[in-house]
């Protein structure tokens, strides 16, 4: 897991770039991202083990070139509305539920916990994107979502994602 805290430039770096963007402390941002990373990977995993669920994510993918771990290394935070239409994707109606948990994690307003949340999915989406690009994909079907996220959470899941 700490492979996308280093592929964002290290913790200090998150902090500073979405602490300044939201006004937050750097523990709080710290602890906010550290809830909503796995978080999102849980829900994403979740999500691919039902084929039309690991199709819309290797849509996603597709989609996200890990460009923005690019300008997220140049101090440039994640656009809250792309990712206000991820959550909607990952998490469907249950939103709030995600960002109450973030929020009971770091001690935060449940809104900027949404925030957070909403700046922390292009990055996981950009960083799942890079991960596949290094090697874990055989061709447009032969992508392995779930081992790529299950790599990610400790396994588990390697193969679930054939279809």
């Amino acid at each position: 897991m700490m492979d996308i805290f280093n592929m964002l430039g290290g913790m200090g770096q998150a902090q500073n770039t979405l602490g300044q963007r939201l006004g937050t402390s750097p523990q709080q941002t710290e602890a906010a991202l550290e809830a909503a990373i796995p978080l999102l990977l849980g829900a994403m995993t979740r999500n691919a083990q039902d084929p039309q669920g690991a199709q819309a994510l290797a849509g996603a993918l597709d989609q996200h070139d890990g460009r923005a771990l690019d300008l997220f290394g140049q101090g440039q935070a994640p656009d809250p509305a792309e990712g206000q239409r991820i959550l909607g994707k990952v998490f469907g109606g249950q939103q709030q539920a995600a960002a109450q948990a973030v929020s009971r994690r770091a001690g935060i307003d449940p809104q900027l916990a949404l925030q957070v949340l909403s700046m922390a999915a292009p990055l996981v989406l950009a960083y799942l994107s890079r991960r596949r690009q290094g090697g874990q994909a055989g061709g447009m079907g032969g992508l392995d979502i779930g081992g790529v996220l299950g790599g990610l959470l400790g396994g588990g899941m390697a193969g679930t994602g054939a279809g």
